[in-house]
């Protein structure tokens, strides 16, 4: 298996997002993971979830194992978007500083591209999350969650 630093993670991530979001704007029709990785030429069984900062995410706890931190806490992106009122946020899910959980970016994403067929909606939160900012480090207590489908 290939050696996938955090920079070329971050980098087949904002590549791959923003071809989901050109695509979809430019066809009107459902563009998922699975076509980014035929486009690309990437093996989908090399990344987990069809994500590489999933799969960088993983191979970092893998390494990392006297760490009990979750997968999501390894993360090399900022799932909040710089928004000061979550307080915790995954692709999957967003807690706000008053409670409120919400689906995150990816699940929003996800509801729009096939349940509702929004294409355009889903287009908007490609971009978003194709250029969301990278934190500056991971700590161990940035998040509690055990998995990344686990409801707060």
């Amino acid at each position: 298996m290939e050696e996938l630093t955090r920079e070329e993670a971050i980098r087949r991530h904002r590549l791959m997002w923003n071809w989901i979001a050109d695509e979809t704007e430019k066809t009107g029709e459902l563009i998922t993971k699975k076509d980014a990785f035929k486009h690309f030429g990437w093996n989908i069984s090399h990344a987990f979830v069809s994500c590489w900062c999933c799969e960088w995410a993983y191979r970092k706890s893998y390494v990392d194992l006297d760490n009990q931190a979750s997968l999501c806490s390894y993360c090399p992106l900022n799932w909040s978007n710089g928004e000061k009122k979550i307080l915790k946020a995954t692709c999957s899910r967003i807690m706000t500083n008053d409670g409120y959980v919400n689906a995150g970016l990816y699940e929003q994403w996800f509801f729009r591209t096939y349940e509702e067929e929004d294409h355009a909606e889903a287009s908007r939160l490609a971009r978003i999350i194709a250029n969301l900012p990278e934190k500056k480090e991971v700590k161990e207590n940035d998040f509690h969650f055990q998995n990344p489908c686990e409801r707060l």
